[in-house]
């Protein structure tokens, strides 16, 4: 597999599992199969906060785990800068998909994830 075909790949399944997370989180008729496919446990904690406002949904995504959810948001948040800047192709998809890591990482509440975003813009300037 060539280098650029990985990076396509690779940016399309972080694209797919940014919007598990955003489907989580949006009130739609879909929202709780998204849920029941990718419970924490057993599902249920989350399927319960459904009746709150959308500021204190704490979405699990795909990573089942919401800190767990924030850590991939931010390495595709990473990974996307780095194509946007590096790369000239797939410039679209790289901003598709900083914008849709830094929605997830909103709507999961990691503050981890926060704090990684800060000192990973810090250290993508000085690079």
């Amino acid at each position: 597999m060539k280098p650029i075909e990985f990076i396509k790949l690779f940016m399309i399944i972080l694209i797919a599992g940014m919007l598990i997370g955003i489907m989580q989180w949006l009130p739609w008729p879909g929202r709780v199969m998204f849920i029941n496919l990718y419970p924490f446990r057993d599902g249920e904690l989350q399927l319960s906060h459904l009746t709150r406002e959308l500021h204190s949904i704490r979405v699990h995504g795909w990573a089942q785990f919401a800190t767990a959810n924030g850590g991939l948001a931010m390495l595709a948040f990473v990974f996307g800068f780095s194509v946007y800047n590096f790369s000239g192709k797939f410039r679209v998809a790289a901003l598709a998909l900083m914008f849709l890591a830094v929605l997830n990482l909103i709507v999961s509440q990691a503050r981890a994830g926060m704090l990684v975003f800060v000192f990973a813009i810090i250290l993508l300037c000085i690079i």
